[in-house]
C-alpha cells in the first residue's frame, strides 16, 4: 500500500501501481483530481481510503474522495476494499460511515 497516492510523486506511483497488480494506493493528503487519476488509471478496487488523522480532518479527507468518485467506487475505497484486504466480515465494521455522514453534513 503505497500511502497518501505517493505525495507530489503521484504520477511516479501511479506507473508503478499498474507495472505492479498486487500494489494498492491511499487517499490521504490527495485533492479530488488525483483521487480520481488513480481510479481511473488503477480502479476503485486497487484504491484505499486514508485521511491521515490527526494531521487531516476525516471529514476533509471524505469530501476529497467523494467529490471524485462516482457512489459504488465511493463505497469501494471507503469501505469494502479495506475489509476485503484486511478479511473482515462484510457490514459488521461501520467506523467510516460515522464520519462519512459527518462529512456529508459539513457545509463544505
Amino acid at each position: 500500500i503505497l500511502n497518501h497516492i505517493g505525495w507530489e510523486s503521484w504520477r511516479e506511483v501511479l506507473a508503478i501501481a499498474r507495472e505492479h497488480p498486487n500494489v494498492m494506493v491511499e487517499t490521504s493528503w490527495q485533492p479530488a483530481a488525483v483521487i480520481r487519476r488513480a481510479t481511473d488509471r488503477l480502479g476503485a478496487e486497487r484504491v484505499l481510503f486514508g485521511s491521515d488523522y490527526p494531521m487531516f480532518q476525516e471529514w476533509q479527507a471524505l469530501r476529497e474522495v467523494k467529490e471524485a468518485l462516482s457512489p459504488a467506487e465511493y463505497e469501494l475505497v471507503v469501505s469494502k476494499n479495506a475489509v476485503s484486504l484486511l478479511g473482515l466480515e462484510p457490514g459488521v465494521h461501520n467506523m467510516t460511515r460515522s464520519a462519512a455522514e459527518a462529512a456529508g453534513e459539513r457545509r463544505i
